[in-house]
């Protein structure tokens, strides 16, 4: 219908206004987000603090099986950290964890966002887009003079605001509900967290961009309520994920209710919503926020079995196939379209 084939969805070639949330530690794998994008709506790559340029071409590679186009998605801490080092004094606290543990070491080198940029910039993506902060004004102009558009995800009209004025092209906003990592930009702009109608209501009196809105979307018409709200399309987290995991993982979110969740920074920079799914997973609170989060990137490549479940609030009732989910959507928004 035409109501949900808008400027947004034709201007990236999308058969649905549908994006993947980008999801910390490779929840998501790249092999799947090819095969989102191949169903008709936007797969995105996630690249981390740690990530390397040869991890990002595995990645691109593994997308390409499914589809030739990704969005990718750089979770930095944006102007201020483009490059982060393992401090030297850390080196030897982190090999006795990475022994104790049993993780390879020494971990891989992890590059600088701007080599990371260009190994991006070099696979034509759909977009190119920034979770915790944006670069520089001349970057964001030179990822789009290569004719790849941008996005930033924003948690309040402040950043939104802020993105706007620095040339982003399009703006998701995340409600407090939406699932995974709660990101933010790290700078001194005001902290308060809404749920993601009543920010985009404040928004779109603000900025004229198109809108992605993450949110808590388990069923069509509520995907059909952000669109009538004014979004363009809407980001998707624990539907999608539900669709990688095992039968024994998706019996267990099942019977799984919000007040089963926690909220806290235990793996990552910022915090993150989630389902433990092995409960002896290391508790590393006494590290460094960022050596925390990279050696816990290492941990879950290497365990992926102990990886953190990232969950919106409500529960789901929606398929657990990739292919019926989107159909099952696709259908409920027709039917309350009319």
């Amino acid at each position: 219908m035409a109501f949900l084939d808008n400027a947004l969805t034709q201007s990236l070639d999308l058969r649905t206004p549908l994006w993947q949330a980008p999801l910390p530690f490779e929840l998501i794998s790249s092999q799947t987000t090819g095969e989102i994008s191949a169903a008709g709506a936007l797969g995105i790559i996630t690249i981390g603090e740690s990530g390397n340029c040869r991890q990002l071409q595995d990645a691109l590679a593994q997308y390409g099986e499914y589809h030739q186009q990704p969005g990718i998605c750089f979770s930095h801490r944006l102007p201020q950290s483009p490059h982060w080092q393992i401090p030297q004094d850390a080196q030897g606290q982190l090999q006795h964890l990475a022994h104790q543990y049993q993780i390879d070491y020494p971990l891989p080198k992890n590059d600088h966002f701007l080599d990371l940029l260009d190994t991006a910039i070099q696979a034509s993506p759909r977009l190119i887009g920034f979770a915790n902060g944006i670069p520089e004004k001349d970057t964001i102009a030179f990822i789009q003079s290569q004719q790849i558009p941008t996005f930033a995800i924003c948690h309040s009209v402040a950043e939104a605001i802020a993105a706007a004025d620095f040339g982003i092209d399009y703006l998701v906003l995340q409600g407090v509900e939406a699932g995974g990592e709660q990101h933010r930009f790290e700078n001194a702009l005001p902290e308060l967290r809404q749920s993601a109608l009543a920010l985009l209501q404040q928004v779109r009196n603000h900025v004229s961009l198109p809108i992605v809105l993450w949110g808590d979307f388990t069923h069509g018409a509520d995907i059909v309520g952000a669109l009538l709200a004014g979004a363009q399309a809407v980001m998707l987290d624990r539907p999608l994920l539900q669709c990688t995991l095992s039968a024994e993982q998706i019996e267990v979110l099942k019977k799984s209710s919000e007040y089963d969740f926690r909220t806290d920074y235990r793996f990552t920079n910022r915090a993150l919503r989630y389902l433990p799914i092995k409960t002896d997973t290391p508790n590393l609170d006494y590290l460094d926020p960022m050596l925390r989060q990279v050696f816990m990137e290492h941990y879950f490549r290497q365990y992926p079995e102990a990886k953190p479940l990232s969950m919106s609030v409500s529960a789901n009732q929606l398929p657990t196939t990739l292919h019926q989910l989107l159909n099952s959507l696709n259908e409920q928004m027709r039917h309350y379209l009319g």
